[in-house]
């Protein structure tokens, strides 16, 4: 069976629209309001873009530890310990007290440079602890630092199997199987995940994925660390399904509004109204205003701005001798304050077999506004 969908890009120089509109509160709009609360969401990539953080927990393999700070390394790996000579007057002189009785590990010394590289044995794997002592002496005395050793089994990628959920849906996603050696301290979301087909909830063992109108395959990763720096990752691989449109595809932008007709259209950017427009041929138009679904510009300079794109469209019945074309009407400007520049552009885009986009036309803005 194969699937089709169409979008239509407007970019805008968004210095121009600044100096003239102001962002309002969502809460004094009750419309975009309404809308918002329905749909369980505010602005959907913020949201989940701000939710999406990395929480590495190793230690860089050189680094100026601080003294009593524990070091973590992974069995067969090494690490530098180096003695910051900032924390002394005119440090002349370090040297190891026990490295030639640690437990677990060897040490070798860079002495010009304040530095001992500990390399951990690799047959450990069981978080054992060794210590490090060592003798800094500057101009006035000398003092023992100590530096405590964790060494820990390297972390692991796990990718989980398939799941299917529906379009528009809110599902709970649970870690049910967590093999890290000590007690989790943090879980965290990788940016594996990219922050277009659904929405996640602050992430835990389990946490929720709400999907929107995209069918996509979308892909989670969570990253789960303990107490003894061991941070393994589980990878959710996603499909998200749904029902696909048949032809003819007709929409005359009649629905009461403010956003596009959610059974034809994957997105909510453009503004659905029936007074934009001059002597339109439809009911309504759909407006690329320059401003998102809350209603706030896009900003940032010059770039995609407003966006409408098609729910997938079903061609297994059609093939390259079928009369199936796509049929449109333009206008720039309307009736509105502000028109397009010669700058600006109205492009359309279908994305094909391959899942590329390809640019089917493009339209630019206008010299000036008559």
């Amino acid at each position: 069976m194969r699937f089709f969908y169409l979008s239509i890009l407007c970019f805008f120089s968004y210095s121009s629209l600044f100096a003239q509109i102001e962002l309002a509160p969502l809460g004094s709009n009750s419309v975009l309001q309404a809308h918002q609360a329905k749909n369980g969401k505010s602005n959907p990539q913020e949201n989940i873009q701000a939710r999406v953080t990395s929480n590495h927990c190793d230690e860089p393999t050189t680094v100026l530890f601080e003294e009593s700070t524990t070091v973590f390394v992974v069995s067969g790996e090494e690490v530098m310990i180096c003695i910051d000579d900032f924390l002394f007057d005119n440090l002349n002189t370090t040297s190891c007290k026990n490295c030639d009785s640690l437990l677990f590990g060897s040490v070798t010394i860079d002495n010009p440079n304040f530095c001992y590289t500990y390399l951990s044995d690799a047959s450990i794997t069981l978080n054992t602890a060794d210590t490090i002592k060592i003798e800094a002496c500057d101009d006035y005395g000398c003092e023992e630092l100590v530096f405590p050793i964790v060494i820990k089994r390297a972390n692991q990628d796990t990718i989980l199997p398939l799941i299917n959920f529906t379009i528009e849906s809110i599902n709970t996603i649970c870690l049910d199987t967590i093999t890290l050696p000590g007690q989790e301290r943090n879980f965290s979301f990788l940016g594996c995940q990219n922050g277009v087909y659904g929405q996640l909830s602050l992430p835990d063992s389990c946490f929720e994925y709400t999907t929107f109108r995209f069918q996509e395959l979308d892909e989670i990763c969570i990253e789960v660390c303990d107490e003894y720096c061991v941070c393994d990752t589980y990878t959710f691989p996603i499909k998200i399904n749904g029902p696909s449109l048949s032809l003819p595809f007709f929409d005359d932008f009649s629905n009461t509004g403010p956003y596009p007709d959610g059974a034809l259209w994957l997105d909510d950017k453009v503004y659905v109204n029936d007074h934009l427009a001059f002597q339109a041929p439809s009911v309504g138009v759909a407006s690329f205003d320059g401003l998102d679904e809350g209603g706030a510009p896009y900003g940032g300079g010059f770039g995609p701005a407003d966006v409408l794109t098609s729910g997938y469209i079903d061609l297994s019945s059609f093939d390259s001798t079928s009369n199936v074309y796509l049929s449109y009407y333009i206008q720039p400007k309307g009736i509105s304050t502000f028109f397009p520049k010669l700058f600006d552009s109205l492009s359309l885009e279908f994305r094909n077999m391959n899942e590329e986009w390809v640019l089917i036309e493009s339209y630019d803005g206008l010299a000036s506004s008559t």
